[in-house]
């Protein structure tokens, strides 16, 4: 688990990359707000609890778009909490 929100910005902009083009924009425009909204962040819970919520979420976007998977299909959304 990457510890560190840069680290973590970088690895989830390359997820969005896997994502289908059309919804690329809209994702990484999500995720530039979400670091954005919680840049004050210090206590070091809560910034365990972001990074497990926004790599949960890559996870089950990278599900849901994968090829031979249908959106909505078996998945399950994932509570966030960004």
């Amino acid at each position: 688990m990457t510890t560190n929100a840069r680290a973590l910005y970088r690895e989830l902009l390359r997820d969005v990359k896997r994502l289908p083009r059309n919804s690329r924009d809209y994702y990484r425009q999500y995720l530039k707000g979400a670091f954005i909204n919680h840049g004050d962040e210090n206590q070091p819970e809560r910034l365990q609890q972001l990074f497990q919520g926004a790599r949960s979420d890559a996870d089950y976007l990278l599900t849901k778009y994968s090829k031979g998977n249908r959106p909505g299909a078996d998945a399950q959304t994932p509570k966030s909490t960004v």
